[in-house]
C-alpha cells in the first residue's frame, strides 16, 4: 500500500470560471499554436499552486492541515485577478504558457506561511521567489515566438472571489494529472465572495 503521495496547496476554481477560462483564453490559444506541441490543462485541473509537495507521509496528513487552518485563520478572503498571458518562467527558457496572478504581496504571503507549516513537519516547502501564475498548457516545442501569444486579444475576466485554500492529492495517470482534494482551509471573510463584474 501506498504511504506516501504528492500534494499540493491551490486557489481553485468556482467551475464557471474554469469554463470561461477554457472558452475565451485557452481555446483560442489553442488555434493560433496549433502547429506547436502544448499540453494543454484541462479545465477541471485549473488552479494557482501555492506549495507543492513531492512526498507526504499519509499519516502527517492531519497536522498539517491543522497547521494550515492555524496559520491561515486571520488571513482574509480576497479577489484573485487573472492578468497577461507570458512564458513562464521566462520567454528564454519557456517551459509553461500561463497567467500572471494578482494581488502578488497577498499570494506570496500565503505561500511563505504555507511552506511554514510544511517546514513545521520538516518536510521542505518551496523557497524559490514565489511568482504566482495559472498554467495553461506546458510546452513540450520550445520553438515559439513571443508574438504568437502577445499579437492575440483576449477578453479581460472578471475577478475571482477567494475564500478558502484547497490542499490536493495529485496523481499521475496514463489520461494526465489527477487532482484530488484532501482538505479545504478557511479564509477569514464577512463577507459572501463570489466571482466578480
Amino acid at each position: 500500500m501506498e504511504t506516501t503521495i504528492r500534494a499540493f496547496f491551490a486557489i481553485d476554481f468556482p467551475e464557471i470560471t474554469k469554463k470561461e477560462i477554457n472558452h475565451s483564453i485557452i481555446l483560442p490559444l489553442q488555434k493560433n499554436l496549433h502547429g506547436h506541441h502544448i499540453h494543454w490543462t484541462a479545465p477541471s485541473n485549473l488552479h494557482v499552486t501555492l506549495q507543492f509537495l513531492e512526498k507526504i507521509k499519509y499519516e502527517h496528513l492531519e497536522r498539517l492541515i491543522e497547521l494550515a487552518k492555524a496559520e491561515l485563520k486571520n488571513e482574509n478572503a480576497f479577489y484573485l485577478e487573472l492578468g497577461e498571458i507570458e512564458y513562464f518562467p521566462s520567454l528564454n527558457n519557456p517551459k509553461i504558457i500561463s497567467m500572471k496572478t494578482e494581488p502578488h504581496d497577498t499570494l506570496t504571503s500565503l505561500s511563505q506561511k504555507l511552506g511554514k507549516c510544511i517546514a513545521d513537519l520538516e518536510y521542505s516547502p518551496e523557497n524559490r521567489i514565489f511568482r504566482g501564475h495559472l498554467t495553461l498548457g506546458k510546452i513540450r516545442d520550445k520553438n515559439i515566438a513571443d508574438a504568437e501569444i502577445n499579437q492575440l486579444i483576449l477578453p479581460k475576466l472578471k475577478k475571482i472571489g477567494v475564500h478558502e485554500i484547497v490542499l490536493f492529492h495529485s496523481e499521475k495517470t496514463p489520461a494526465g494529472s489527477h487532482y484530488t482534494p484532501i482538505a479545504r482551509v478557511p479564509l477569514d471573510s464577512n463577507i459572501n465572495l463570489r466571482v466578480k463584474l
